[in-house]
């Protein structure tokens, strides 16, 4: 085998490995999201109940924008590993 195709070999061998750690951690974001989604949901449905109520949202509607920006970071990231994926085949 000559040096040039060893070489060659690595870096296909590389760019599977990255490939693979890509698809892993699109996964994890995947997972991420869902699990986001669910504790939006939950917090929206919270606020609404306080409003309905005629009790104070203040801090759980600051709670549901917290979890509102980390889901939105979560998709971000999410879509930048789609891309990642996308540049690699």
């Amino acid at each position: 085998m000559h040096r040039a195709d060893g070489i060659a070999r690595a870096e296909r061998y590389s760019l599977g490995m990255h490939r693979e750690i890509l698809i892993d951690h699109l996964a994890q974001a995947e997972r991420h999201i869902a699990e986001g989604r669910v504790h939006v949901d939950r917090q929206r449905q919270i606020v609404e109940d306080l409003v309905r109520d005629g009790k104070d949202a203040g801090r759980s509607r600051k709670l549901l924008e917290l979890f509102e920006d980390t889901l939105e970071g979560h998709i971000e990231e999410r879509d930048r590993l789609l891309r990642g994926l996308a540049e690699k085949e």
